[in-house]
């Protein structure tokens, strides 16, 4: 199987689609930290290696992760990004969103970020 590569456009609407609250930002970004995939609902879910088997034709390399969306009736779509793009992604959406959430909240993302920064660099 070819890996593919969707569109940043692709990417940013994933994410969006994603941050939606609080709770969701933070599995998202928790991600980089425990390398351990998240269902976010029955249409997207970000998988890690660890989340395929060994032999899985979608199995991505261990310093990547996949953003997969599938619609019932429709082929799944997978896009194939580095931890450090995936970083820059979140950091992307984070700053369409942050401003709706309260102060409480927005620390509490910010050091999860901090966090996952740290590792990835």
């Amino acid at each position: 199987m070819n890996k593919i590569i969707m569109s940043n456009d692709w990417n940013e609407n994933f994410i969006r689609d994603i941050f939606i609250n609080k709770s969701r930002i933070l599995k998202c970004i928790n991600i980089i930290s425990t390398k351990e995939g998240v269902s976010f609902d029955d249409v997207c879910m970000i998988a890690t290696y660890s989340t395929y088997d060994d032999g899985d034709d979608e199995r991505c390399e261990v310093d990547e992760v996949v953003l997969s969306k599938e619609f019932p009736g429709y082929p799944e779509e997978l896009s194939y990004i580095k931890y450090n793009a995936f970083l820059k992604l979140i950091e992307d959406g984070l700053e369409e969103v942050i401003s709706r959430f309260s102060n409480t909240e927005t620390e509490e993302i910010l050091k999860a970020m901090s966090e996952a920064e740290k590792i990835i660099l």
